[in-house]
């Protein structure tokens, strides 16, 4: 029942009953008590759900959402049955629910007219250039051995000029790299073992190390093919992930902005006298 959303349910709770008929020309999923759940319904309740949400769902996933559907349908005819609609409590819970909906479609309408222009992106990536400089990579070549003989052997056919390539394959236990010759590609520091990134970036460009590294899956040697230095990267190369940055965060801010102008032009005031009189007499103390 997690899969539903709270708007589901109550769509599900003003939508029961066995008079209902949101898509009489539409394709039946279920039924419940004679009442038809149409296919229409499935999809606008799936489309409640957040977006990653709606697009995992497979076939057995979907078979549960409708379950959980149907349950909610079973319980919310049975709410109106006992004639749970016509409490004070519920008519108090759905001004409530229909605020929360009111604000969620409301931020929904702000965002949708969200725009970031090139020139917008490119101002805002040059006021935020640190936020996307790409830290120093190191791009190097290992043989992973668990026996420090075995290592020490294979170090010294390295140096005395066998190919690190061919080593790698015949040798290293570790299988994904070991089929590229051992290259592990570009790393950053803290993307690889602490001691392994330690050695890495003390070396030199084109440096075998001169002594087997230790380290908890085993004995490694390395080789450091490549520096990238730290850099800031050019704009064209980025502009998708800087618009995408410059429009989240100008959304972030609709809200919140929205309520500050809506505060500076309302009249608001707090009775703190009649507010105090609310706080129980054990927390005023």
């Amino acid at each position: 029942m997690k899969s539903i959303s709270h708007a589901v349910i109550l769509a599900a709770l003003f939508t029961a009953g066995p008079a209902s008929a949101a898509d009489p020309a539409g394709t039946v999923i279920a039924t419940v008590d004679g009442s038809p759940i149409y296919a229409s319904e499935i999809k606008e309740a799936i489309d409640l759900l957040p977006p990653r949400q709606a697009e995992t769902l497979d076939r057995t996933k979907l078979d549960t959402f409708v379950e959980n559907y149907i349950t909610w349908k079973l319980l919310a005819m049975e709410a109106q049955r006992l004639n749970i609609t016509q409490t004070p409590e519920f008519a108090k819970r759905v001004e409530l629910a229909r605020n929360d909906i009111l604000i969620s479609l409301l931020q929904e309408k702000l965002q949708s007219d969200v725009s970031v222009s090139e020139n917008e992106a490119q101002a805002y990536y040059l006021a935020h250039k640190t936020d996307f400089r790409v830290p120093e990579a190191r791009r190097a070549r290992h043989i992973l051995v668990t026996d420090e003989k075995k290592a020490g052997e294979i170090l010294k056919r390295l140096k005395a000029g066998a190919k690190f390539d061919a080593e790698a394959r015949l040798n290293s236990e570790d299988k994904v790299s070991a089929a590229e010759g051992g290259d592990i590609g570009w790393q950053q520091r803290g993307e690889i073992l602490p001691e392994f990134s330690k050695v890495l970036f003390s070396m030199k460009s084109g440096e075998l190390l001169d002594k087997p590294l230790k380290t908890r899956i085993g004995w490694h040697l390395i080789k450091l093919e490549g520096i990238q230095t730290e850099h800031d990267p050019d704009f064209k190369d980025i502009q998708n992930e800087v618009m995408r940055r410059c429009t989240l965060e100008r959304r972030q801010k609709l809200l919140p902005d929205l309520v500050d102008r809506l505060k500076e032009k309302s009249k608001i005031h707090i009775n703190t006298d009649a507010l105090k009189s609310l706080i129980p007499a054990a927390m005023a103390r």
